[in-house]
């Protein structure tokens, strides 16, 4: 048996080891070692159902060790992650159940599996969709459903693309700290002032106060002079 141990941070930025670990795994079965993730994003949820996917195909069923983390498991519940990785997964942990109905602040992981059903998920996802967009983020409707028709034609690539199942989904930004979304988008906090798109919509207008908070500070320590930082005993002053 190979051992694949995931990253704390189970995201994209630190998948692409965990294929390459796969990729070079020999055994006929595998254990996806989770015990010390700290946090999973969608990327990374959908990257682990894919990869116990092949490793089923491949082989004998995989073993998926759930996080330690109570956290991880809770998110990973309110996603839905568990009703998808049963029969993908042997999971070895304590698994949290996801609460019932729906959520207008998420899109939990959906399986696209056929064109059967394919249009089913659009209609589910368009409805949530533009829910969130609607309630949560305060677009106007038409801009909703332009982001709605771009769901759709995800799912739609699902089957045509892929040639197989998949699944899609969408996470909240409710408990996502400034920094979490600074290291995942790899943004630049900029030193000037910039016009933003969308700075004058509702969400635009906090995003660029939130975004002031942090370059104006910024913007008065680079004023600093850079010859007291190499010479501690030079006059900063011209």
């Amino acid at each position: 048996m190979n051992v694949i141990p995931l990253p704390q941070s189970m995201d994209e930025r630190y998948f692409e080891a965990v294929v390459r670990d796969f990729s070079q795994a020999t055994a006929h079965r595998l254990l996806f070692d989770a015990t010390h993730v700290r946090w999973a994003d969608p990327y990374g949820m959908v990257g682990l159902l894919a990869l116990g996917h092949v490793a089923r195909e491949r082989g004998e069923l995989p073993i998926l060790k759930l996080p330690e983390s109570p956290d991880v498991l809770s998110y990973m519940g309110r996603m839905k992650f568990f009703e998808h990785a049963d029969g993908i997964f042997e999971l070895n942990g304590t698994r949290v159940r996801g609460r019932d109905g729906g959520s207008d602040v998420l899109l939990e992981i959906t399986a696209i599996n056929s064109h059967a059903d394919v249009h089913t998920v659009v209609d589910l996802v368009n409805r949530r969709g533009t829910d969130i967009l609607r309630s949560q983020l305060h677009y106007p409707l038409t801009e909703s459903i332009q982001f709605s028709v771009v769901l759709s034609e995800v799912c739609q690539n699902i089957i045509e693309h892929a040639e197989a199942g998949g699944w899609v989904l969408a996470r909240d930004l409710d408990q996502v700290s400034l920094g979490e979304l600074y290291e995942a988008t790899g943004l630049r906090v900029p030193s000037t002032e910039a016009r933003l798109p969308c700075r004058d919509d509702p969400l635009g207008k906090l995003a660029a106060e939130a975004l002031d908070a942090l370059r104006l500070p910024l913007r008065d320590a680079l004023r600093r002079p850079v010859g007291p930082l190499i010479d501690p005993d030079r006059d900063p002053r011209p």
